[in-house]
């Protein structure tokens, strides 16, 4: 009998265990925030990034180059300000080193047709807001340039892509930069190369990189160990798009300008990103442009890119279906 006994209590603490770890995980999506609205004039937020160790949004500039911190109270105030940051784009943290990785432009090349531009990338502590380094990238390759997205790899290893020049350069944790890949696939007349994200090595698959070329809505694959072997990745449809970020079970969701309208939507692969099918969309109203995971959630900023007198921006959760939590 007591033996019975014994196997009902650990039943029934099991289940009350089980019950707390569920209304909790519960609790967390319903805390998160559908919206966080901020003002600040004509700033155009084009990057977004979750800074979990300290519970805030971070957004760049295409108008002022500052890093702006936002909280959850709608709060927002100067993080990084730095007079050699013109436009910062894509926006990356490296938890292993606790940096902030920001592209630095110049968004005054959309409207000089003649204008080179300029392509850098610049590291930032994340606590303190130090700049740790800041590289020019314009001089590795000859043509005009736009810096546009960041992400890390385990390493510490930067990849940044560059919208109006056919490579994704490479800087080390120490600010060394290099051409990482060249490649015709990744030229185009509009936007050439935009969102990039790492996705690190699992079993035999070691680490590639996924980078978009909006103009051509296409998606390629980049091996870290033999980058000039850029594969194009098979997706349902042409997806033109603008930032991505990976997700807790391996999917990527992204900021996507299809011919019907500007969607977020979430893809994965079966085949080590040989092709990708779409799990789940959700419409925006046009104005996204890059995405936060917060909490196994996925949000995104609306930047206004076409309204510079634009003063207030949001920050939206994108409420997707069968969207795995952390």
């Amino acid at each position: 009998m007591l033996k019975y006994l014994l196997i009902t209590l650990t039943l029934l603490l099991f289940v009350l265990v089980a019950g707390v770890a569920l209304a909790q995980e519960s609790d967390t999506m319903t805390d998160l925030p559908s919206e966080v609205a901020f003002t600040e004039p004509g700033i155009m937020p084009e990057g977004v990034e979750w800074d979990a160790a300290n519970e805030r949004f971070l957004v760049g500039s295409l108008s002022t180059g500052t890093i702006r911190a936002i909280s959850d109270d709608e709060t927002i105030e100067p993080f990084i300000e730095d007079d050699e940051l013109a436009s910062t784009v894509g926006i990356e943290i490296d938890e292993a080193t606790n940096r902030l990785l920001v592209t630095n432009s110049d968004a005054g090349i959309f409207s000089a047709p003649d204008a080179t531009g300029m392509a850098g990338l610049a590291a930032y502590d994340l606590e303190t807001g130090e700049r740790l380094f800041m590289v020019d990238l314009s001089d590795l390759y000859t043509g005009r340039h736009f810096a546009n997205d960041v992400t890390v790899d385990d390493a510490g290893n930067a990849y940044v892509t560059d919208s109006f020049s056919p490579v994704i350069y490479q800087v080390t944790p120490e600010g060394e930069a290099s051409i990482f890949v060249q490649s015709d696939l990744f030229a185009n007349d509009t936007i050439g190369l935009n969102g990039i994200e790492y996705i690190p090595a699992d079993g035999d698959m070691s680490a590639y990189l996924l980078a978009a070329v909006t103009g051509a809505a296409s998606l390629y694959k980049i091996p870290l160990e033999v980058p000039a072997e850029v594969t194009p990745v098979a997706v349902d449809e042409p997806l033109g798009i603008d930032g991505m970020a990976r997700l807790p079970d391996g999917g990527i969701a992204a900021v996507a300008n299809l011919e019907s309208g500007q969607e977020i939507v979430v893809f994965s692969s079966e085949d080590d990103f040989g092709s990708a099918s779409i799990d789940a969309r959700t419409p925006t109203e046009g104005n996204a442009t890059t995405l936060a995971i917060r909490d196994g959630a996925v949000y995104f900023v609306n930047a206004y890119l076409g309204n510079p007198e634009q003063e207030a921006y949001q920050i939206v959760h994108a409420e997707l279906p069968d969207m795995a939590m952390e």
